[in-house]
């Protein structure tokens, strides 16, 4: 579980990255001047700031259920269904403007 924030701390600071260069260089769109590039960094936050919001609830949850039963271990099976569930609708509702061809970035 822990991997999992810290796998998903660590891709939020490397999609930082691109931002933290145009600002360095006088707000130079570079990367972003394409709309392919913006529009996948776009895809890309979106959903690895959602699935840190909900790794964070999934290790609140599993805490909450060690302090209620104690002598019960969480399975790993437990764990990681839901993860990825959540994963997968969240890349699945991310990706249905791009199947009907809906321009999110409307001049």
């Amino acid at each position: 579980m822990y991997r999992l924030i810290l796998i998903t701390d660590c891709t939020i600071c490397i999609l930082m990255l691109p931002i933290c260069i145009s600002n360095f260089s006088l707000w130079d769109p570079m990367l972003f001047s394409s709309s392919v590039i913006c529009e996948a960094w776009s895809f890309l936050w979106g959903c690895v700031s959602r699935i840190s919001i909900f790794l964070i609830m999934m290790l609140s949850i599993i805490r909450t259920n060690s302090l209620l039963t104690p002598l019960q271990p969480t399975t790993q099976k437990h764990i990681l269904a839901p993860i990825i569930i959540y994963i997968m609708g969240i890349f699945i509702q991310g990706t249905v403007p791009m199947w009907y061809k809906i321009n999110c970035f409307l001049p």
